[in-house]
């Protein structure tokens, strides 16, 4: 892996730039720190979704050098929070025999409490320790904070957000590069190209007329009408092409 990112191995984790160890014990995590805090993005590197999109996928996690996946032995909905929370998303809908993985089945019998900060610091059989096929290869659906990609792929599609429950598009009028780079640095990816008239949604249009500096966290706290309120049609649905963060693939 590249210097100036965390190298992960199993439950022993480093980072180059700090000197900052994380090491998982059957009682939680025992943390050993040279004073300067460890980046979340380190977890994210020991999990990841395959055959799938950024969003849904086979649960693949990472040890001994070596990607496998998990069994889906008594995977639920605590433990698709989890992973979910440790690739650094929202929700957690368990998928059975999403299935597909080849090579080592690392995990079977997950059993999370919830409030777990990594799939790996869950209850388990042991690493290696199952009575599994891949055709039981656990999946997992997850959500990013209230915005998604619909359409297309995990770097380029419709925009959609999430309002009181609702997800709905949004409106390209005024839709520019600032927008679409907002909208992808909220999705964790770089660059951010806008896309007029990418189309195809239905029910609610939720934004028009979106007004970002560029600087913001997300796209909801950009400039714009209000919550549902336009002039537009769905064949008016923004869209945007993304890229990809560092260290960031979708496998499968």
């Amino acid at each position: 892996s590249d210097r100036g990112c965390c190298q992960i191995y199993g439950r022993y984790i480093s980072s180059a730039r700090s000197g900052w160890q994380f090491v998982s014990s059957p009682g939680g995590e025992v943390t050993k720190s040279t004073g300067i805090s460890p980046d979340r993005s380190c977890m994210k590197k020991a999990i990841r979704l395959g055959g799938g999109t950024a969003f849904r996928g086979r649960v693949e996690v990472y040890n001994n050098g070596v990607w496998g996946t998990v069994c889906d032995d008594s995977w639920d909905r605590l433990d698709a929070q989890v992973a979910c929370r440790q690739l650094g998303l929202t929700g957690g809908v368990p998928i059975l025999t999403f299935g597909g993985g080849s090579g080592t089945i690392w995990m079977d019998n997950v059993a999370c409490s919830g409030s777990e900060s990594s799939l790996q610091t869950c209850s388990f059989n042991g690493w290696g320790t199952h009575n599994c096929a891949h055709s039981e290869d656990a999946g997992v659906m997850c959500e990013h904070a209230g915005i998604r990609l619909a359409g297309g792929t995990a770097l380029r599609g419709r925009v959609e957000v999430l309002h009181n429950g609702v997800w709905g598009t949004v409106c390209d009028d005024s839709w520019d590069r600032l927008d679409a780079q907002v909208l992808c640095r909220q999705l964790g990816l770089t660059g951010g190209v806008p896309i007029s008239a990418f189309g195809g949604g239905s029910g609610t249009i939720w934004m028009d007329n979106v007004a970002c500096s560029g600087s913001e966290s997300s796209l909801q706290t950009c400039s714009f009408n209000g919550w549902g309120t336009h002039n537009c049609a769905h064949s008016e649905d923004a869209g945007v092409t993304c890229g990809q963060a560092c260290g960031w693939q979708q496998y499968g």
